[in-house]
């Protein structure tokens, strides 16, 4: 059975025949995942500009909080087209239904 890295490979490269593949994926790794070290100097490379963004926010901007529906900014953008977003209610939503209801 094919490990998870070894079936995203195959996807990527389709089916190009078993021995083929096991070949390659050893190879591809690198090209897929990067080791800690990587990750920790990606991360001291971007923390100090991430600090430095949220110390100081754009003026105008219109930032809104986590788990709404986003800017008024947004509806007014769109709005200026005739168009508005679909924002869907408890009635469109059924959990575990893949009927549709009249």
């Amino acid at each position: 059975m094919a490990s998870p890295v070894e079936s995203t490979i195959l996807v990527i490269f389709g089916s190009m025949g078993d021995l083929t593949w096991r070949k390659l994926a050893p190879a591809l790794y690198n090209l897929l995942f990067m080791r800690a070290d990587q990750v920790e100097a990606s991360w001291s490379v971007l923390m100090p500009i991430l600090n430095v963004w949220e110390k100081s926010k754009p003026p105008g901007f219109p930032n809104y909080k986590s788990g709404t529906w986003g800017p008024k900014a947004a509806e007014a953008l769109i709005a200026k087209d005739g168009r508005s977003w679909l924002v869907p209610t408890l009635r469109d939503v059924h959990v575990g239904d893949n009927s549709q209801s009249d």
